[in-house]
């Protein structure tokens, strides 16, 4: 198995998350940015690489809600990998090291360098075969 991918700690992302619901619930957080990730991904295909590794759980959950009818659910090692172990705290994290590459200004990259939970930093390459087949659509 992968050492487990070490980017952002899952008490500052709940923080994230408990701001993001202060006036509306977390189901509808949760709904209304599911939409706006599917909406940019299904413009441009490779806007996946934002997400970085949080990609895989952020994929898994559009495709769970039908937002992403040309995909399957990714590989669940992956999304072990990577969880914060919630489907809000997973989302939130994606969003946020997407946030992090547009204003890094690192769109597009498919290598980012990371803590590992034992202690390493890696290169990781992610590559989502399905998102590449469809940007050549």
């Amino acid at each position: 198995m992968q050492p487990k991918i070490v980017i952002y700690k899952s008490a500052d992302i709940a923080r994230v998350v408990s701001d993001a619901t202060a006036s509306q619930t977390e189901a509808q957080w949760r709904e209304r940015l599911l939409g706006a990730v599917a909406k940019a991904i299904n413009a441009d295909r490779r806007a996946y690489l934002n997400y970085g590794p949080y990609w895989w759980p952020v994929k898994g959950q559009l495709v769970a809600a039908g937002l992403l009818p040309w995909a399957s659910a990714p590989d669940p090692d992956l999304v072990a990998q990577v969880t914060l172990g919630g489907d809000s705290l997973d989302l939130a994290a994606g969003v946020t090291y997407q946030g992090f590459n547009i204003d890094s200004m690192r769109t597009g990259q498919s290598t980012f360098s990371v803590d590992t939970d034992d202690g390493d930093t890696i290169d990781y390459v992610l590559y989502d075969e399905e998102a590449e087949a469809m940007a050549m659509v």
